[in-house]
């Protein structure tokens, strides 16, 4: 009986999930379900109207969100789903390939499901595997900026999520949680909105302090300070990494006061 209650959870999961999965279920293509004829008869009587109408929503909301706790896909990935129209692909036929995806299955919406990571990084992951978005440097940027905005904005109000984040791009220090990107100059200047200057690549920082969220472009100097995993400056060190410390110390991006 337990096998046939979990055969049949999962099948509901997948009716409300995987639109191709749905399609097979809708025209009566049970032998491509995989099915035993239990879970066929239990499936006999659902309201195929309600079914369908419940899976349009779940994508829907997952792409607006809703009026109390989330912005949605789209106000975290705003940008990204411009470029993604801007080349006829419309926002809701993506995020229902996006829930059909594996990428989505690691994500959990309410802690008591299990452990899983944010919809955030699974969607991350998602286009990260997507032919069509890859070829494109420009859109690769703009897909891991807006991740990085979206997942340390998150972790700034939620210093203990109930989701865990695997991407390899995420630092920690005693104080922080905080991310490095270096991107071509041309790249950086859209992101800003203005032209940056110094050099062709430009190193942005993406943090969460106990305060604040910070984004925006670093020096070398900043990044390789943030990155040493002694958070102290040794007595004897220039001037402006003293300075650059204690900045740093101040915006709550490193602990302690300087040796020197």
């Amino acid at each position: 009986m337990t096998d046939q209650l979990v055969t049949i959870d999962r099948a509901l999961y997948r009716l409300l999930h995987q639109r191709t999965y749905r399609e097979a279920f809708l025209a009566g293509r049970y032998a491509e379900l995989g099915w035993s004829e239990q879970v066929a008869q239990a499936f006999e009587t659902v309201d195929r109207d309600e079914l369908t109408a419940t899976a349009k929503q779940i994508s829907r909301r997952l792409l607006a969100g809703d009026r109390t706790s989330s912005k949605g896909l789209r106000g975290a990935f705003g940008r990204v789903f411009q470029a993604l129209e801007a080349a006829g692909r419309p926002a809701l036929d993506v995020v229902d390939a996006f829930v059909e995806s594996q990428q989505y299955e690691a994500y959990r919406e309410v802690p008591y499901a299990g452990t899983g990571i944010c919809v955030e990084e699974a969607f991350y992951e998602f286009l990260k595997r997507d032919q069509w978005f890859v070829r494109d440097e420009w859109l690769m940027c703009l897909l891991t900026h807006e991740f990085l905005t979206a997942l340390l904005g998150i972790l700034t109000v939620n210093q203990a999520p109930a989701f865990v984040v695997r991407t390899e791009l995420l630092q920690q220090n005693a104080v922080a949680r905080f991310a490095l990107q270096r991107y071509p100059r041309q790249v950086a200047d859209a992101l800003a909105g203005r032209a940056l200057q110094g050099d062709d690549e430009v190193i942005w920082l993406y943090a969460a302090t106990t305060a604040h969220f910070l984004s925006g472009p670093v020096s070398p100097l900043v990044a390789e300070l943030l990155s040493r995993t002694e958070g102290a400056v040794e007595a004897g060190a220039e001037e402006q990494v003293r300075t650059t410390v204690q900045k740093l110390q101040k915006m709550g991006l490193l602990s302690g006061a300087s040796k020197a």
